[in-house]
């Protein structure tokens, strides 16, 4: 015989649901970033896999992860840069250009691990909605 649902089930489940939105919101975890310079490591390309990534440094970041890419143009030759690294600070996944005449380039900020090795930035709302997708399920067939 299945009991019913009960106010207090019905609150604690609002509960549940309150916290995990709450503590998505903030991170309070280092993330893992990947950390490389074109310059010096020939495997930090603007559209480097992650298998071409394998063996990259990366390091824990209590900000966001950031990717660079700028082409410079000059009277000594025209040079791409890639960047990967990370920034302090709370950013906005997604992605701004920078045009500073002589440079022109994109800064793209991401906030799960790994993320700013991706050739498309994938934004933390997805992965954020899958998690509470999963916690629902798990919440309701536990009740």
């Amino acid at each position: 015989m299945q009991t019913p649902i009960s106010a207090n089930t019905s609150r604690n489940k609002a509960n549940i649901l309150k916290f995990i939105l709450l503590s998505s919101r903030h991170q309070v975890s280092c993330i893992r970033c990947y950390n490389c310079d074109s310059e010096t490591n020939p495997k930090c390309t603007a559209n480097a896999t992650t298998m071409q990534l394998a063996g990259v440094p990366t390091v824990e970041c209590e900000g966001s992860c950031r990717k660079r890419d700028a082409a410079v143009t000059s009277v000594f030759g025209d040079a791409k840069k890639f960047v990967r690294d990370c920034v302090t600070g709370d950013h906005k996944d997604g992605c701004i250009g920078v045009n500073l005449g002589f440079t022109e380039g994109h800064i793209c900020y991401c906030n799960v691990d790994l993320c700013n090795g991706q050739t498309a930035l994938v934004y933390g709302l997805l992965p954020m909605l899958v998690c509470v997708i999963v916690a629902l399920g798990g919440v309701y067939n536990y009740f």
